[in-house]
């Protein structure tokens, strides 16, 4: 596969790679749940800093492994020295950069937690598909049928469908935290952003938001803005489709020790037959990003989108999804 080559890079590059001249180095190791943005802003630093010491993630910052270690830049504060004297899991180990491939079928499990939460994971305008250039395709938040995924990350990555729009329009994306009646309620981190759809998106919480809490739930929105100003009452003027996400607790030695011994190109089906939708989808669009034209990549996104009755879309191209190192809206290619 094309991807052992780059991986091995990704877990060594990080620690023999070029850092900035006389800054001091520490180890840290991640750990389930970790994302580099969370990893920074727990250390007091910034995305950059980590980047500039682990040069061989700026490609991808979306793409760190369980048990891979990574370096700090120097100025530690306490925090950090408490933080990277905490003994780790037994389960986890140095990953070993030359196993081969031990690659598992295709999502042959897809265990999601049997909930339905309030929601609408296709939405159109009232009479119809809003603004959309074809009035069949629907705007689409890329969720199971029970409008609820979950996550292990404390920053999650969120993905969409907006179909080909008849113009640039304003889209915004909401989140807010459910409260204990299951109604949505504080804002916790809202975007506008300007899109021509056409295929897939996706934002990525950035540094400047709170994490997300371990047992909390959040909905989270889509909205195209199809109406100019002034008629944003009109029944046409917005597309919005919306779902929920639930941060689940990462101390989980079961799941840490099959990751810590996986190959990259494992990680999307073990976390779909461990129920952690937004992770699995993530890892899977990242592998992706990297291999294009990769054949078995391809089968296994048909078969993901599939199995949540979202088929429809797998050819439609992954236009906005390459990490933006600030955070927020993903880039688009």
């Amino acid at each position: 596969m094309k991807w052992h080559g780059w991986i091995g890079g990704l877990l060594l590059g990080g620690v023999v790679g070029l850092t900035p001249a006389g800054w001091a180095q520490s180890p840290y190791t991640v750990r389930l749940g970790d994302t580099l943005t969370g990893i920074a802003r727990r250390h007091n630093l910034t995305l950059e800093q980590m980047l500039q010491t682990n040069p061989s993630l700026r490609n991808d910052p979306d793409v760190i492994l369980v048990g891979q270690k990574l370096v700090l830049p120097g100025g530690m504060t306490p925090t950090v020295r408490t933080a990277l004297a905490t003994p780790l899991p037994p389960t986890v180990q140095p990953r070993v950069a030359t196993t081969t491939s031990r690659r598992r079928p295709a999502f042959a499990s897809l265990n999601l937690p049997t909930v339905g939460r309030p929601g609408n994971r296709e939405g159109g305008s009232k009479r119809g598909s809003g603004c959309a250039q074809e009035k069949t395709q629907k705007l689409r938040v890329l969720l199971p049928e029970g409008n609820y995924g979950q996550t292990l990350q404390d920053y999650a990555t969120f993905f969409w469908y907006v179909p080909e729009l008849e113009r640039p329009t304003p889209v915004e994306f909401q989140l807010r935290r459910v409260n204990a009646q299951g109604q949505p309620s504080e804002l916790a981190h809202s975007e506008t952003f300007t899109s021509s759809g056409g295929g897939i998106g996706s934002l990525t919480l950035p540094a400047t938001v709170a994490p997300l809490a371990v047992g909390q739930e959040y909905e989270w929105s889509i909205a195209v803005q199809c109406g100019v100003d002034g008629m944003a009452s009109e029944p046409d003027a917005w597309m919005i489709a919306l779902g929920r996400i639930e941060r689940v607790s990462p101390e989980n030695p079961q799941l840490t020790g099959a990751l810590t011994q996986a190959n990259l190109g494992d990680y999307p089906a073990i976390l779909a037959e461990a129920g952690i939708w937004y992770d699995a989808l993530q890892m899977l669009v990242a592998l992706r990003r990297q291999n294009p034209t990769d054949q078995e990549l391809l089968l296994d996104w048909g078969n993901l989108l599939g199995k949540i009755g979202f088929g429809a879309i797998a050819n439609q191209p992954l236009r906005c999804v390459q990490p933006n190192p600030q955070g927020g809206v993903a880039r688009c290619s």
